[in-house]
C-alpha cells in the first residue's frame, strides 16, 4: 500500500520460484559496499568438509543441495572421482578445489565415497558457479 502498487508477482517469484531477490541493487542504493568473491567448490555443492592428504571428510550436507541430491551424507569420506573422458579416468582426491581442474568443462561425474566401510559410487552434477558477498557499511559522514 505504501508504494502504490502490488508486489504480488515479485513476491510469488521470490518465495515460490528461483528468481533472485534484488539485494545487490537495494543494498548498494543504501550505500552498502559489496565485494564479490567466487564460491568454493564445497559451497557450490552445498556441503562442509575437511580435507586431509588422503581424502575429504564430509562434515555436513545442506538440505536441497547438489550434494544431498547426489546422496552424500555427513561422515562420508570422499576418496576419489571418476570422470567420463577419452581415458575414463579415476582420480584420487586431496582437496575439493582440485575437482574443477580434474573435471574440466564436464558437469557430471561419479564420486567414490567410503561409508560404513563400504565404497559407494554417487553420481553428482556440479552447480553453476556462485559467489560470496562481503558487505561493508557505508562510509559515515564526518562531523567536523
Amino acid at each position: 500500500a505504501i508504494t502504490g502498487r502490488s508486489w504480488k508477482k515479485e513476491i510469488d517469484d521470490w518465495v515460490h520460484g528461483t528468481n533472485e531477490l534484488p539485494l545487490a541493487k537495494l543494498l548498494q542504493s543504501q550505500g552498502v559496499v559489496i565485494d564479490f568473491s567466487p564460491a568454493t567448490f564445497a559451497q557450490r555443492m552445498g556441503m562442509r568438509a575437511t580435507e586431509s592428504n588422503q581424502s575429504i571428510l564430509i562434515k555436513s550436507v545442506l538440505r536441497g543441495s547438489a550434494a544431498e541430491k547426489a546422496g552424500f551424507a555427513s561422515g562420508d569420506e570422499w576418496i576419489a572421482v571418476e570422470v567420463q573422458s577419452a581415458e575414463a579416468a579415476g582420480w584420487r582426491l586431496e582437496k575439493l578445489d582440485d575437482l574443477p581442474k580434474i573435471m574440466g568443462r564436464q558437469r557430471h561425474a561419479v564420486a567414490l565415497v567410503a561409508r560404513d566401510r563400504r565404497i559407494l559410487k554417487l553420481k553428482f552434477s556440479v552447480p553453476e558457479p556462485g559467489s560470496n558477498w562481503l558487505l561493508r557499511p557505508p562510509k559515515l559522514a564526518s562531523h567536523t
